[in-house]
């Protein structure tokens, strides 16, 4: 067997595996999404190799589907394209890993798809990829959408000239007409991009898509948030619960929580207000990360801050934010909102 024949049959029995770890619910379709783009940068792995090393899958199950996949070959002749070909389309998740840029997997997908459909993905629409072109097209292809807020939503893309998956946050197309969502969209991605700081998400790029709509793509944080981790703290308050466990958890929580003052302190420091701080807003990653996220309500000062670090007051092109916000109107989630900030008398103590 030639080596181009030995990686297409890689090819073929890894995305059988992840076909039917899907297929039998052990995983979602996010996590066989993420495991072949990773699996793209680094063959010499299997899929269920790369899912138990995520989290995403037990070593029992891998074990489990390894024999599956196994007698699933075996029942077609040891073929791989007869076997993928028995599974047969897959819906929405066969469209996502057809925009995986690999010519292998691209080439076992067509078993499973069909040719046509596998044209019609290398068809991108316009809204498939933005930012400044480069050789190979546009910089940010967009993989999949991954959340919405109150007015933008973000998808996972991919990066093309760095080759690295990012969060691309754009405005929703119902808000895109209004002056004011644009420039506070704007206003948003302006502080994040200059306000620099560990605890800060860093931002890539700032453009418009093809139909005028602004984007901004930045760090994609692998985690969860404060809220979800305070919620997993509370739900293991169970009787017989050990108590040295307990206070490693609680004091892991407390340690994330410093971290957020030092981070709202750099903020401050800059003139820069959040105006909505909450649990859901602060990211922990998967390696020790706590950053604060979501700046869309945050003020800029009218060049009071201190500056006892050295660092400068932070500057905006539209100078604050006061143009967006009408005297006496109330921004923020009230159950973690200051009195002084329900009353529109905002100020860094508050």
């Amino acid at each position: 067997m030639t080596q181009a024949a030995a990686s297409h049959a890689g090819a073929d029995r890894n995305l059988l595996f992840g076909m039917l770890a899907l297929q039998m619910d052990f995983i979602g379709r996010d996590a066989l999404i993420e495991a072949m783009q990773a699996w793209v940068f680094q063959k010499d792995k299997s899929v269920g190799a790369i899912l138990v090393q995520r989290g995403a899958l037990t070593a029992e199950r891998q074990t489990l589907l390894e024999a599956l996949v196994q007698e699933h070959l075996q029942q077609h002749g040891n073929d791989a394209e007869r076997s993928l070909a028995a599974i047969g389309p897959t819906g929405m998740v066969s469209e996502e890993l057809q925009r995986i840029a690999d010519p292998e997997l691209r080439a076992s997908l067509a078993t499973v798809t069909g040719p046509s459909l596998l044209r019609q993905a290398d068809q991108d629409t316009p809204a498939g990829s933005v930012g400044t072109p480069t050789s190979s097209g546009q910089r940010f292809r967009i993989l999949r959408p991954h959340a919405r807020g109150g007015l933008g939503e973000i998808f996972v893309a991919m990066d093309e000239e760095l080759r690295r998956e990012v969060a691309l946050k754009q405005i929703q197309e119902r808000h895109a007409d209004h002056f004011e969502n644009r420039a506070r969209f704007l206003l948003e991605a302006e502080i994040t991009g200059t306000l620099e700081h560990p605890g800060i998400v860093p931002i890539y790029g700032l453009g418009r898509d093809a139909n005028g709509r602004p984007f901004y793509a930045m760090r994609f944080i692998r985690g969860e948030s404060l809220k979800e981790a305070i919620a997993r703290f509370h739900s293991g308050e169970a009787a017989g619960r050990d108590p040295g466990e307990r206070a490693v958890e609680l004091r892991q929580l407390l340690g994330r929580l410093v971290t957020v003052c030092q981070t709202v302190a750099y903020a401050h420091n800059r003139g820069v207000l959040h105006r909505d701080l909450k649990p859901s807003n602060i990211m922990l990653g998967q390696y020790g990360e706590t950053l604060i996220v979501d700046w869309g309500l945050a003020k800029v000062m009218d060049g009071s801050a201190e500056t006892a670090s050295g660092e400068p007051a932070l500057f905006t092109l539209s100078a604050s934010d006061s143009g967006l916000t009408q005297a006496g109107s109330t921004l923020g989630t009230p159950a973690y909102s200051s009195p002084e900030q329900a009353l529109a008398r905002i100020a860094h103590r508050a």
